[in-house]
């Protein structure tokens, strides 16, 4: 591999013409421009976290590195913003985005590790957009330039001129001109009374309501924000509550400061440095500097000037939402209110919660709530965790999934690199969670195959999953998944889904019949939720290969129904359900109930 030449990302601007190259990562290669790189002699370093033992154990790791950093990088912050907050207030305000920057890091230093360690001469281009390019308002803005090939290269040069002090790597810089990787404008412009004038008018409608309904709340009322309730849900529980219900539309956005590179470095200059993760912390905390947000320094003393006007409860019982955390603004008012007493319930807002042996957002949002809400499951070790049942407004069709004619199969795309770090697929381990879907496709009977609908993942991340699909089976009709899921399940016989999240959750509790597969490997469960899925297998809900799956729906395809409905299906499912997706009958009240008793718990100590 002498005179290599290492590709970190997709952006064919930082490629070498002709000569041998060396993929960082599958993510290098999009599927649709594979007539450029497949005619190059090309390797693909091998992916780190295919390792599920490596996995886990940087997982494990990760974790101690952040509560460490956090209450250092906390103490630092106090004395630079000459404020006395204590560790849960940072918890709440920079936490979400610290360990998300963290388990990026993490995963983009692990594969240039893996490279350097080959200790073999190679090339690379960096292009040089400033000192300040990946230093961004919050962590919405970070999220999304990170998801870009253009911020994943600037991540990668930050990363690798902190790590490659041997110079293996010989890096040849180039100017940014500011074209190179731009986003493209395609489908952008007018679109119509339906997606240019109605959501602006009904959005002016909610900061007018919002407005109004800001006169009507008293200083101590319960901060419902991001519940994931509909309106009229979230109306009925403040009645509850005995409030006035409330919108809050016209939260303001987080400021826009200038960098301060004398300030940022005199932050980080003490931070203590320990060596877990076999010397990556002192890698993070040198491009700390380069991709911390203004809003948390520069910018902090304008974000808790905006926090004071707003119209919310001065001093709320307690704050309740199901949100992740990329609102500025409400993040520096709840860690404010907190950090005076209020009391903080969050509840789970998506599926796979209560299944997998270990969650970041699962971890992160129990660590912070004083009660943490359920769809069902329990925690006997966690007395805060609290099942109430499903708060979403998925409701059944009122079709005859019976009489429907398709045969649905619900997929799923992830970033690559990782925007967060799961137990599930990441990253490049994606094309080994294709190849089974494929594998579920072909061994489909011929009458199943012929009404089958893929419906693909609304983000892409870059995988080209229609042209993947297309290549792969050209007479299998696509949904690309931009449109709502009801559309397609409204003359859907049988939903089939490919991965442990929300949507075989939802099919279940609105009735429809449900198959699943998925490889245990890359979809873990903690042990008490082994037993469901235990019992899903053996009705032929759940299965561990796309091959007996597919054998199953071609066996049940003439009857689904008949299969359904019999006694020990709808034990297994309505078990199932219960646990990781319950409708009680009054869903409001428990809601209530659990808010009011948030209010005399003994305060969180984090």
């Amino acid at each position: 591999m002498n005179d290599r030449y290492l590709v970190t990302t997709a952006l064919e601007e930082t490629w070498p013409k002709e000569g041998p190259v060396l993929f960082l990562g599958e993510w290098c290669r999009r599927f649709s421009r594979r007539s450029r790189w497949g005619s190059m002699d090309g390797e693909v370093v091998p992916y780190h976290w295919s390792d599920r033992a490596r996995l886990d154990s940087d997982h494990e790791e990760l974790v101690c590195v952040y509560e460490w950093l956090l209450r250092s990088l906390g103490e630092r912050l106090n004395e630079s913003l000459d404020v006395d907050h204590g560790t849960r207030y940072w918890r709440l305000l920079i936490g979400p985005w610290l360990i998300r920057a963290l388990q990026m890091a993490l995963d983009r230093w692990r594969s240039l590790e893996r490279v350097i360690a080959m200790d073999t001469p190679l090339t690379t281009v960096a292009l040089d957009a400033g000192g300040n390019a990946l230093v961004t308002s919050g962590l919405a803005e970070f999220q999304q330039l990170t998801s870009t090939d253009l911020g994943n290269h600037l991540f990668f040069s930050q990363l690798l001129a902190a790590t490659d002090s041997s110079g293996v790597i010989g890096v040849r810089r180039r100017p940014f001109d500011g074209s190179v990787g731009a986003p493209s404008a395609e489908g952008a412009g007018p679109g119509g009374l339906s997606s240019e004038v109605w959501p602006a008018l009904r959005a002016g409608m909610g900061r007018a309501w919002s407005r109004f309904g800001a006169a009507m709340v008293r200083s101590d009322d319960v901060l419902l924000y991001g519940t994931r309730l509909t309106r009229s849900g979230e109306a009925l529980l403040a009645a509850r509550l005995g409030q006035f219900p409330q919108t809050w539309d016209d939260v303001p956005d987080p400021p826009v400061s200038a960098v301060d590179l004398v300030l940022r470095e005199r932050l980080v200059a003490e931070l203590p440095v320990g060596t877990r993760l076999d010397g990556f912390e002192p890698v993070f905390a040198s491009v700390l500097p380069e991709i911390l947000p203004t809003t948390y320094l520069e910018g902090y003393g304008d974000l808790v000037g905006r926090v004071e006007e707003l119209r919310w409860p001065a001093a709320p019982k307690a704050i309740w939402t199901s949100r992740e955390w990329r609102d500025e603004v409400f993040k520096a008012y709840a860690a404010d209110r907190v950090e005076r007493g209020t009391r903080l319930v969050m509840s789970q807002p998506s599926g796979g919660y209560g299944m997998f042996p270990w969650d970041t957002y699962e971890e992160r949002e129990r660590a912070v709530s004083d009660r943490y809400l359920t769809w069902g499951w329990d925690d006997d070790e966690d007395d805060r965790v609290r099942p109430v049942g499903y708060v979403r407004k998925k409701r059944p069709l009122g079709v005859d999934h019976g009489a429907g004619q398709r045969a649905l199969l619900v997929t799923v795309a992830f970033q690559a690199p990782v925007q967060m770090m799961t137990p599930m697929v990441n990253s490049s381990v994606w094309l080994e969670y294709f190849d089974d879907s494929r594998r579920f496709v072909d061994a489909l009977d011929p009458d199943v195959r012929r009404s089958l609908l893929i419906r693909l993942y609304r983000s892409d991340s870059g995988w080209d999953q229609s042209e993947r699909w297309a290549e792969h089976c050209p007479d299998v009709d696509l949904d690309d998944g931009k449109r709502g899921i009801d559309e397609s399940l409204i003359d859907t016989r049988l939903v089939i889904s490919t991965y442990n999240g929300a949507n075989n959750l939802e099919s279940m509790a609105m009735g429809i019949p449900t198959v699943m597969f998925w490889n245990p490997v890359w979809w873990p469960l903690r042990d008490s939720a082994q037993p469901y899925f235990d019992r899903l297998r053996d009705v032929g809900v759940f299965h561990e290969s796309p091959t007996s799956a597919a054998v199953h729906v071609g066996s049940v395809w003439s009857d689904v129904e008949g299969w359904w409905k019999s006694e020990s299906v709808v034990g297994a499912v309505s078990e199932f359900t219960d646990r990781f997706i319950a409708r009680p009958s009054d869903l409001t009240s428990l809601l209530a109930g659990q808010i009011r008793a948030s209010c005399v718990d003994d305060p969180l100590d984090c």
